[in-house]
């Protein structure tokens, strides 16, 4: 009986052309190995090589392919699948662009970039102020210093106009102001603060009126657009304009009566004496109660005529107010002037006293 082959015999000769099945070549299968008739013109198997990884019965791991085949790794990316990320990436920049464009129309352009002070203003007060203070004091004085430079002149010399009103302006406004070049000089003896206007973030309309002091004696009240920028700074953004003063009032005076009663003749008496002793910068102290506050005038006057005394209220048997109605006249100047008084009195030991007068500090009970 012949003896199987094995991979320890030596390698046969290639067969003749014709032999199609000269050479056996084997397979391992199930533990034994069985001969199997090689093909016409197939190669023969070279003897296995211990660092060849051959498929063993019971191994999960196949066995590697033959020299010179490829090993297959999968199906190639399909067009479709770079579509798909195409168009993930535009979705995601969409939603980018579509968010920093949002937080701009939030914030405001000129609240990012920043610029000289000038740009659109941003909602924030509504009113006189706002809950952060704004138009604070710094805003309000900024304001009383440029109607002060903008309304003094000299036309003789515009370019000290120019110079003055300069730093207060936005760069975009500068040499664009029209400034007087004729007319007489013109100079700001008093400016204050009328109101204030809220008119957008950090940006407020602030009105002041002027005592100006040409030709004649005028007062002009002039509306200053004011802003601030984001390091604290204050320009003023836009054009000045002059402003109406405020409209006058139709109120009714405090009702009084005439003194009544028998203390309206001592009253009369002791009203003469005290302001003939106030008016004329005295110590009124002895007019005054323990607990009361009158201060003396420093600018002194005569009292010409008391030109009524009526009462406040109810009267009462020790306490009265009353409006003292006197014509005064200035010791300097000699001019005469028509003055209104609000006077609380007590009854002391028979003795009528001033508790407290308008303008004379401390307050009027009311």
């Amino acid at each position: 009986m012949t003896r199987p082959p094995t991979h320890d015999d030596p390698p046969a000769a290639d067969p003749a052309p014709g032999d199609k099945f000269a050479q056996p070549w084997f397979e391992e299968d199930a533990g034994h190995v069985a001969p199997l008739r090689r093909p016409h013109g197939t190669p023969p198997r070279e003897p296995d090589d211990p660092a060849q990884p051959v498929r063993r019965p019971g191994l999960s791991r196949p066995q590697s392919p033959p020299p010179g085949r490829r090993r297959r790794r999968g199906p190639a990316p399909s067009r479709r699948d770079g579509a798909a990320w195409r168009r993930f990436l535009r979705a995601i920049t969409i939603v980018a662009v579509s968010v920093v464009a949002l937080f701009v129309v939030l914030r405001g352009v000129a609240d990012i970039l920043g610029d000289d002070g000038a740009g659109a203003g941003d909602a924030q007060p509504a009113g006189a102020s706002s809950a952060h203070g704004w138009p604070d004091d710094e805003a309000r004085a900024f304001a009383v210093q440029f109607a002060r430079a903008f309304l003094t002149f000299s036309p003789s010399h515009p370019e000290y106009h120019e110079l003055a009103v300069k730093p207060f302006l936005a760069k975009r406004l500068r040499g664009a102001i029209a400034l007087p070049r004729r007319g007489p000089d013109q100079t700001v003896s008093a400016v204050t603060v009328a109101r204030t206007h809220g008119a957008g973030r950090d940006r407020a309309v602030v009105t002041v009126a002027t005592t100006v002091l040409n030709r004649t004696v005028t007062t002009r009240y002039l509306t200053v657009p004011v802003a601030r920028d984001r390091k604290g700074g204050l320009v003023v953004y836009d054009y000045p304009a002059f402003s109406a003063p405020p409209p006058p009032a139709n109120v009714a005076s405090d009702e009084h009566s005439p003194l009544q009663g028998s203390a309206a003749r001592p009253i009369r008496r002791f009203v003469r004496r005290f302001f003939n002793a106030f008016l004329a910068g005295g110590d009124p102290s002895a007019f005054v109660t323990a607990d009361g506050h009158v201060s003396s005038l420093k600018q002194r006057y005569d009292l010409r005529k008391v030109l009524g005394v009526s009462q406040l209220g109810e009267a009462g048997a020790s306490e009265r107010s009353v409006v003292v109605v006197v014509r005064a006249r200035d010791r300097d100047t000699h001019a005469d002037y028509t003055l209104r008084y609000r006077a609380d009195l007590v009854l002391r030991r028979d003795r009528w006293l001033v508790q407290a007068v308008d303008g004379a500090t401390g307050q009027v009970a009311r």
